[in-house]
């Protein structure tokens, strides 16, 4: 049961990861449209918490290379979404509208959103095989195991019936 609270906990701090994302994505853009305060609190509020979302996951990922490898090109790409957010909330800040509008453009959201979705699920479909690999392996050891029970028993009963069979013959002779 620890190994599927810990595969669950993994996906889930993922999918966390991907909806802070989504947050910024939506609350970003609405701040610099709409100039209006709340919009860049709930902007910061989704950074902190993909950045304990994905120190989270950091903890939970296995030593499995491949989905450290994932988890490094997702951090990377996140990453650079928080920077250049940050940076354009400190030019807004500054008054400088215009260039936080223009740094915004710059970006690549679409291709950086879609290569977070492709790497989120790729490390939650790795990380739900290894789980069913896993219980498939416990469940192979359980019939084995239970299989040697029920034969133990069954060799104890006969050597316990052939030892009561010549106990009862030799007291009957």
């Amino acid at each position: 049961s620890e190994w599927i609270q810990h595969s669950h906990r993994l996906i889930q701090s993922l999918h966390k990861v991907q909806s802070d994302y989504k947050g910024i994505q939506a609350f970003y853009p609405e701040y610099l449209l709409t100039q209006k305060g709340y919009k860049a609190k709930a902007c910061r509020r989704e950074i902190e918490n993909i950045r304990t979302d994905m120190a989270a996951a950091e903890v939970l990922l296995t030593a499995d290379p491949t989905l450290r490898s994932w988890f490094r090109s997702l951090e990377g790409s996140i990453d650079r979404k928080v920077a250049s957010t940050e940076k354009g909330l400190k030019l807004c800040q500054a008054g400088l509208w215009d260039l936080a509008i223009s740094e915004l453009r710059l970006t690549d959201d679409k291709a950086r959103a879609q290569e977070i979705r492709n790497l989120v699920g790729n490390m939650s479909t790795v990380q739900a095989w290894m789980l069913r690999s896993r219980l498939s392996l416990e469940s192979l050891h359980t019939h084995r195991n239970l299989r040697f029970i029920v034969g133990g028993l069954a060799l104890t009963l006969l050597v316990c019936f052939a030892a009561a069979f010549f106990v009862v013959r030799q007291t009957l002779a």
